[in-house]
């Protein structure tokens, strides 16, 4: 197959929707080590100071059940359907061949550029991270508060311990 033939617009929207899901990916990714890293006392003292990205990311972190299942399902939406797309274009360019290279190809992406990277980045700048993306989280819960308290209350009645909080508790 010819490399110029392959180079189609629609493939090209593709390739590039591919990567704009990874960067979506990175983002939640690294939204979540940053937050739960965050040191309180820094994000405490900037909240003291007026800084409204301390005070969101405080807020978001008081209920971490729902922060996770927001971040999970953007993750989890922005790697399916990136995955999905890549098997998509390869299965279009090389066959039933192409399921294996989106497989490959899509891991070492999506482990490299959509965990690891973003993780460790967080990790190491944590109230950097969790303050500008504090704003789209927030917005995110909201947007996303049917599909997330659906998530938390499906995983809670397979939760044993006593002290868990009751899906009841979500509704309020």
């Amino acid at each position: 197959m010819e490399f110029l033939t392959v180079l189609t617009i629609p493939n090209i929207l593709t390739i590039i929707i591919i990567f704009m899901l990874l960067f979506l990916s990175g983002f939640f990714s690294g939204s979540e080590t940053a937050l739960t890293a965050a040191s309180r006392s820094i994000l405490r003292a900037k909240e003291d100071k007026g800084h409204k990205g301390a005070t969101r990311a405080l807020k978001l972190t008081e209920n971490t059940e729902k922060l996770i299942g927001a971040i999970l399902l953007g993750n989890n939406f922005a790697n399916i359907l990136a995955a999905s797309l890549a098997t998509h274009l390869l299965t279009k360019i090389y066959g039933e061949g192409g399921v294996f290279y989106s497989t490959l190809v899509m891991t070492l992406l999506i482990v490299i550029f959509a965990e690891v990277m973003p993780k460790t980045i967080a990790a190491i700048h944590p109230e950097k991270i969790a303050l500008p993306a504090s704003y789209i989280l927030n917005l995110l819960m909201k947007l996303a508060y049917p599909a997330v308290w659906l998530i938390n209350t499906l995983s809670l009645i397979h939760i044993s311990e006593p002290t868990r909080r009751t899906p009841i508790s979500y509704a309020v």
